[in-house]
């Protein structure tokens, strides 16, 4: 997991193939972006666009993906997400090859608050969490987008 903002983007660029195209996308989205998903590389890179409102932390499971890695932003709103390494969580549906997602449960560990600006770069041992209020019973509007960036 990294957490850090688009600011410092070009340090993370050479972690993984594909990622300076990641972040250079995301870059150009604005709040007016519409729903849906954007297209970059085909498979190998694509960004979704939704439109949420955060819900309580305890509604929500953990997920991980292995074919690709996540890089989450917001565009508007604030969210918190919660991340936990997957050898720490009980996996409760196992491995889906088509949709990429594994779903967990397990302590709701801490979280970090995600602003505008803010990116959490989530690997496949990153079991997260996304979408939850940042303040206990006030649910905010959200405008997020996630590169998704394959890495097999």
């Amino acid at each position: 997991m990294i957490y850090d903002t688009l600011d410092h983007a070009d340090s993370y660029a050479g972690l993984y193939p594909r990622l300076r195209d990641a972040f250079a996308c995301l870059n150009q989205l604005t709040p007016e972006t519409p729903n849906g998903r954007v297209e970059v590389d085909g498979e190998n890179l694509f960004v979704n666009v939704e439109r949420y409102r955060t819900v309580a932390p305890d509604t929500k499971r953990y997920e991980a993906h292995r074919r690709y890695l996540d890089i989450q932003i917001l565009l508007a709103g604030s969210e918190s997400i919660y991340v936990q390494s997957i050898d720490c969580l009980v996996e409760t549906e196992r491995y889906d090859s088509e949709t990429d997602v594994a779903w967990y449960t397990g302590k709701t560990t801490p979280h970090i608050s995600l602003q505008p600006g803010d990116f959490f770069l989530l690997l496949p041992q990153d079991g997260h969490k996304p979408g939850c209020w940042v303040e206990a019973g006030h649910p905010r509007d959200v405008i997020k987008a996630v590169a998704k960036v394959r890495i097999d």
